[in-house]
């Protein structure tokens, strides 16, 4: 007498669809996770309600912004693409910035 093996699969959908049935659960921790990162590396000095004019005028950006000036800046120094007199004249006038 011969036994048939059980099937390894015992619902009626096929085994290639169980990612369907993740996917909702799967989306929604990836939105948590997402939405906590978004807050942990909002800036502490700003509102949650902050408006994008507030946003921009943070002081972190403005420093950020600065240094990334200062680099382009200098970048085209290196590739002499910019006078020595026009580079320190925008370097000077990008340092007084407030």
């Amino acid at each position: 007498m011969t036994i048939a093996p059980a099937p390894r699969h015992t619902t009626s959908e096929p085994a290639s669809s169980a990612w369907r049935a993740r996917l909702p659960g799967t989306v929604g921790i990836a939105y948590v996770v997402t939405w906590v990162v978004g807050l942990a590396v909002w800036p502490v000095n700003l509102a949650l309600n902050a408006t994008a004019a507030q946003v921009a005028a943070s002081p972190a950006r403005t420093v950020a912004s600065k240094e990334a000036r200062l680099r382009e800046l200098k970048h085209f120094y290196d590739e002499g693409l910019i006078t020595d007199d026009v580079y320190r004249d925008r370097q000077k006038a990008i340092l007084a910035e407030p």
